[in-house]
């Protein structure tokens, strides 16, 4: 019995960690995003009166930390704001379009409706999709590559600041 307890004590444990580690980690791509944001040179004729951040697939946690942390933010003058994204139609106007785990093949896809907007993604290999950046947990510490010629593909210029800040160039 003791030992059933101790197990099942420590799978919970387990379990509680991980979760908040996920959390805390949701928190950091949200900081980033937005740091991330402030370090761009952004088309003055795009996006709206709104500064938008696009999300692609199920990720709940990342949204609710982006308008919980971000919500009296501003970029450039502009509210942020975010919204689900399922289709190039939605995706129109958005400055950045950050593609959830797993959904980097749409990025030809529904990418094309943000014509001028960056692409965030978490996916090893997303860059070959079309990514301008990408996070990865690197020693259990969130870092980020970027693709220079994705993101002036786009029509945008990185301060070199932020290119420092990259783990890796490519």
């Amino acid at each position: 019995m003791k030992k059933g307890f101790i197990f099942l004590a420590t799978v919970v444990l387990s379990t509680v960690l991980s979760i908040n580690a996920n959390a805390q980690v949701e928190k950091f791509k949200a900081l980033y995003i937005y740091n991330i944001s402030r370090f761009v040179e952004w088309p003055a004729d795009y996006g709206s009166a709104e500064f938008t951040i696009g999300i692609v697939g199920n990720n709940a946690d990342l949204v609710s930390n982006i308008e919980t942390l971000l919500g009296t933010k501003n970029v450039n003058g502009k509210k942020i704001k975010v919204v689900n994204v399922s289709s190039a139609q939605d995706a129109e106007g958005c400055n950045i379009l950050y593609f959830s785990k797993g959904k980097e093949k749409m990025i030809a896809e529904i990418g094309k409706g943000a014509s001028k907007g960056l692409i965030i993604t978490e996916t090893a290999g997303a860059t070959e999709h079309g990514s301008g950046i990408n996070f990865f947990l690197q020693d259990s510490k969130l870092k980020f590559e970027m693709s220079q010629a994705n993101i002036t593909g786009k029509g945008l210029n990185i301060s070199k600041e932020l290119s420092s800040l990259a783990s890796r160039t490519l």
